[in-house]
């Protein structure tokens, strides 16, 4: 799976979905809505589809087999009716060392042309779209896919959830990191903590990909932004896990901590790395004051004395309960509705 804006982990190893079916079959749903299930567990992913490429990085190839060729590196969603093409693609990631794995999204013709809401296969037939597979281009089934998914009958959960258990059988990545948190020791979060886990996890404070560092903290507070790749990326709060000097000792030699809120373990920290709390500091910088009647002032002066950043690798979704999780998208899902939202409008106004 390539990473989101290359939010990745260090040691971490990818892997790329490429999902392959007629126009129409399901492919681009499935692929936002596992995006969005392996961010929301601490495994970065990005999705592309072919709509992203043809107005992208590949525009003017329309739906020619170029289009296929040319992302073969980067790419999770096409239709990619040839096996030759899907074959490079496969032996580019085999070069590469990187798992690949071509899942073929079952969907019979007759169901796509009824879902198609862009009227593309009408175009198709009416010879406005030249070369459009499944009516005048011919789509080459897979012959050993590692994954047949069918979607008739079954939602896009069901249809996603398929691919995250192939994924857990043979990619692994899933399961392990949940088998780890019972040899690492914890660290018990506030309710604050776990908000700004849920800020991170979501992908809202790109690019950070965990807990601030000590470098991190200090370019928040002194310039207001972060450094990535020589570029700079407004920041102005600091995202940091305060703890006790206490907690600090007793984690101070490890690799990893799990990181519970009430009784429930919902990320793993990598490399975790410890600094000292510069609350007055921070709090003039942030705020403009250090009076401790400030509600939030009097929150950090509270807080531990030190902070511990590190790599997130987050294993539940936080969910509050309260009866509006419903309304709190991820980046990834506001985008997914927004494409419906668009469709909607059209169709309404047209």
């Amino acid at each position: 799976m390539a990473s989101s804006h290359d939010v990745i982990l260090e040691a971490f190893v990818g892997c790329t979905v490429w999902l392959t079916g007629l126009s129409g079959a399901g492919k681009t749903s499935i692929a936002f809505e596992l995006e969005a299930y392996l961010v929301s567990h601490g495994i970065p992913a990005y999705g592309l589809d072919g709509d992203n490429m043809r107005t992208g990085l590949n525009k003017d190839l329309g739906f020619s087999k170029k289009i296929v060729k040319k992302t073969s590196e980067e790419s999770l969603n096409f239709v990619s009716p040839f096996s030759e093409d899907r074959e490079v693609a496969r032996r580019i990631h085999k070069d590469s060392d990187l798992p690949f794995f071509e899942v073929f999204i079952d969907t019979p013709l007759e169901v796509c042309e009824q879902r198609d809401t862009k009227g593309l296969y009408e175009k198709a037939r009416q010879g406005v779209i030249k070369g459009f597979t499944g009516i005048d281009q011919p789509y080459e089934t897979p012959e050993h896919p590692d994954l047949v998914v069918k979607t008739v009958n079954y939602t896009i959960e069901e249809s996603t959830m398929q691919v995250v258990e192939m994924l857990q059988g043979k990619w692994g990545r899933l399961a392990s990191a949940e088998e780890e948190v019972l040899s690492l020791p914890s660290l018990q979060l506030t309710e604050l903590d776990l908000q700004w886990l849920q800020i991170l996890s979501e992908g809202w404070a790109y690019p950070l990909k965990g807990f601030m560092r000590e470098d991190q903290f200090l370019q928040s507070m002194h310039f207001n932004c972060l450094l990535k790749d020589e570029n700079c990326v407004s920041q102005s709060i600091p995202i940091v896990l305060p703890l006790t000097t206490v907690d600090k000792n007793r984690l101070y030699d490890t690799s990893a901590i799990s990181l519970y809120h009430n009784q429930t373990c919902y990320a793993i920290l990598r490399k975790p790395e410890f600094y000292f709390h510069r609350k007055e500091e921070r709090v003039a910088r942030q705020f403009g004051t250090t009076n401790k009647d400030h509600p939030c002032i009097k929150l950090i002066y509270e807080s531990g004395d030190w902070l511990v950043g590190g790599d997130l690798e987050v294993l539940k979704r936080v969910r509050w309960n309260d009866g509006l999780d419903q309304y709190r998208l991820t980046p990834n899902e506001l985008r997914k509705n927004l494409k419906k939202w668009v469709q909607m409008l059209y169709l309404l106004f047209n």
